[in-house]
């Protein structure tokens, strides 16, 4: 997304979730609501998104996924499972490269205090019971699935890392996804454990749903109005207002008329006639490449004459000029404009095809039921004791 002035990396935040979710936070606590559609969720997003220090809690049949957007652009996942307490630490930054600032909020500290979670953590500082991680793989992000139970923590790790327990000495893993050493480590007050996650149920279940409801969780599961249907509606709304608003522009004569009367400055006439021109050379309101056509033939110049604006809104846009003439540019050269007019004249057929399909609907809410009916009927069973043969010496 392009800010006046910055390009907004992202914030910490979470991505979908399901169940009861509690968060913490300065001597109260805040029970995330579960919205009926994608308008609620993003006034939800506004009123419950994450704070720096915040202690989130998974119910029984509940879970999360929260994402972070470090400045070096690696990955930051955390998909916490149910019956899991965690805390987070946020830290917000602020970088500038070749002419361009960017911006955005990182996961900095991770601090596990019980229940499951598989972590892709970047830059962010872990604090496991039991076990302390580092991260030896210099190729691959780190990433793990960490298990801690009374009395016992289980990695299983998904990147070479060192685990090392109770001050003792480090032990080197091997990853558990993709490779054929698929090792889980057991952590206890005693000692540390290594054996294959295949022998393991507990584990086994683990590592799968990681990858169904961590990562593959609709975000519209509890929405009556899919994903689909909300971009339909959207779209034919947004259609609307550009028309109704195509409706209500001054001619130039009757612009120049009010400038005449003094009703309007100098200024702000420029900026009413620039954008008066460009939606004539935009086409069709309702076309779904309007906006983008629109970008295209903006003059960004003009805006810092907006009536009502600060001084500090004023330096921001003459600070994101440059920016946005970089894209107008990138707009004109190679037939890009061209392209991307395309691509969302197809993007909107197929929207509206999806949307409106009997079939693709039906299909849908088939998979959303038999998707709640996993969440719902989600359980582990319990480790096993560790075996003192695979004891790690």
């Amino acid at each position: 997304m392009i800010r006046v002035g910055a390009v907004d990396c992202g914030k910490v935040d979470y991505t979908s979730y399901y169940g009861d979710v509690e968060v913490k936070r300065k001597g109260g606590s805040i029970k995330f609501a579960n919205a009926k559609n994608y308008d609620e969720e993003f006034a939800l997003k506004e009123k419950q998104g994450l704070q720096d220090g915040d202690r989130i809690a998974t119910g029984r049949k509940s879970f999360i996924t929260i994402m972070g957007q470090p400045e070096d652009g690696k990955t930051q996942i955390v998909c916490v499972f149910p019956d899991s307490e965690f805390s987070i630490g946020i830290r917000e930054w602020k970088s500038s490269a070749k002419g361009e600032e960017r911006r955005g909020a990182e996961i900095s500290k991770l601090s596990f205090a019980s229940g499951a979670f598989y972590v892709m953590p970047a830059c962010a500082k872990i604090e496991i019971p039991l076990a302390q991680l580092n991260h030896i793989d210099k190729k691959r992000e780190m990433k793990f699935l960490v298990d801690i139970s009374q009395g016992m923590t289980v990695v299983l790790p998904g990147s070479r890392m060192e685990v090392r327990g109770n001050g003792g000495k480090p032990h080197e893993t091997w990853p558990s996804y993709g490779s054929l050493g698929m090792t889980e480590l057991i952590v206890t007050s005693s000692g540390m454990y290594e054996k294959s996650m295949e022998v393991d149920e507990r584990a086994s279940i683990l590592a799968s749903a990681m990858l169904q409801f961590g990562f593959a969780m609709p975000q519209d599961l509890k929405y009556d109005e899919g994903m689909m249907e909300y971009s339909a509606r959207k779209t034919a709304e947004g259609k609307k207002k550009t028309e109704e608003a195509m409706k209500q522009m001054l001619s130039e004569e009757d612009l120049e008329k009010m400038k005449k009367s003094g009703k309007v400055s100098g200024a702000q006439f420029e900026l009413a006639r620039s954008m008066a021109k460009a939606m004539k050379a935009s086409g069709d309101a309702s076309s779904p490449a309007f906006g983008i056509n629109m970008l295209a033939n903006m003059d960004f110049s003009k805006m810092k004459d907006m009536p009502g604006l600060t001084a500090e809104q004023k330096k921001q846009l003459e600070e994101g000029l440059p920016q946005m003439m970089k894209m107008q540019q990138e707009f004109a050269s190679g037939g890009k404009l061209a392209q991307l007019t395309a691509q969302a004249n197809l993007s909107e057929k197929y929207v509206a095809l999806a949307a409106s399909d009997p079939v693709a609907k039906k299909g849908m809410a088939k998979y959303k039921s038999d998707f709640k009916e996993k969440l719902d009927s989600f359980s582990l069973p319990p480790y096993p004791k560790p075996d003192e043969k695979f004891r790690v010496k």
